[in-house]
């Protein structure tokens, strides 16, 4: 059965009957649905919406930081070295590359190989069109070589010199979420009943095999088995705004190989939250519900002290 292009959808189960790519176009009360046939009230609701997450959760008034950032990845043609591992009943394994910033694969009797640009770019910032199915952006491939990516694609191909040789078939362009701080939103929606989150799976197939069972056990059994602190949903609180978002966003982006370090916070978007006490002691706080404490005190105070 074909998918139609939108990407909300509602799998609802009544005795045993599954309706299987129903839009849900929009909630008419507290906790029921209109999807293409008649409203219904689900018992728990769960926002897989990837790229249309922070449009889903408008419908009910809710704002989830997420983001999406333009990302690509360039296919070689055919490698000989490859195709000899492909003959042999072999596979290349993937590859990451922290130094190189960068990632590789075996597409066919090739290689892709990514990298999370420098000068990376946010889009659809207003929101993301429901009409957008799973088309690709523009190549503008001969754009990106000449920005800050071209040091990557040059340590890559020193790397591994086979790269340099090949040809380049296509390059895939296209979007994908993030939240401020680059890792998964999983989990109940603070003040919604019944209401769970699962986006900013910006590594589909390495990350859901294991926010998946992760939120359906949390669903099902109350709480989760692994400390998934990291990627609860209720860490950001209410202040938090699509400018910030975008900010931190913008900010990690390049940094998805670089060492993060314990309690660490990055200088984006400092300022956005304040206590009574920033009027007197000029301290900032950090970017987590859970660090309430200052994290830092302003320039400005300290220069007085």
């Amino acid at each position: 059965m074909p998918m139609p292009r939108l990407p909300v959808w509602v799998a609802l189960r009544s005795r045993h009957s599954v309706w299987w790519a129903k839009r849900v176009s929009a909630p008419m009360a507290v906790g029921m649905w209109r999807p293409t046939r008649a409203p219904f009230t689900p018992s728990t609701i769960v926002n897989a919406g990837g790229l249309w997450a922070r449009d889903v959760g408008a419908m009910t008034g809710v704002y989830f930081p997420l983001h999406p950032m333009e990302h690509r990845y360039p296919v070689t043609d055919t490698i000989p070295e490859i195709e000899t591992i492909v003959d042999a009943g072999g596979e290349h394994p993937h590859v990451m590359d922290p130094e190189g910033e960068s990632y590789l694969c075996q597409e066919g009797r090739g290689l892709c190989i990514g990298f999370y640009e420098q000068p990376c770019k946010p889009w659809t910032v207003d929101g993301t069109p429901w009409e957008f199915g799973h088309e690709l952006l523009s190549d503008d491939f001969d754009k990106i070589t000449a920005s800050k990516i071209t040091d990557s694609i040059g340590f890559a191909y020193r790397r591994l010199p086979v790269l340099a040789e090949a040809g380049v078939k296509s390059v895939i362009h296209g979007p994908f979420a993030f939240a401020p701080d680059g890792n998964p939103s999983v989990g109940p929606v603070p003040g919604m009943c019944n209401y769970r989150l699962a986006c900013g799976v910006m590594a589909g197939f390495s990350q859901g095999g294991g926010v998946g069972p992760t939120l359906a056990q949390w669903t099902i059994e109350g709480e989760p088995k692994p400390d998934v602190t990291a990627m609860d949903v209720a860490q950001f609180g209410q202040w938090i705004a699509a400018d910030y978002t975008r900010l931190k966003v913008i900010e990690n982006h390049p940094k998805r190989f670089g060492i993060a370090y314990p309690n660490e916070e990055l200088c984006a978007g400092f300022g956005g939250r304040r206590y009574t006490m920033f009027s007197t002691l000029w301290a900032l706080c950090g970017a987590r519900n859970a660090g309430s404490k200052c994290k830092l005190f302003h320039r400005r105070r300290r220069a007085a002290l």
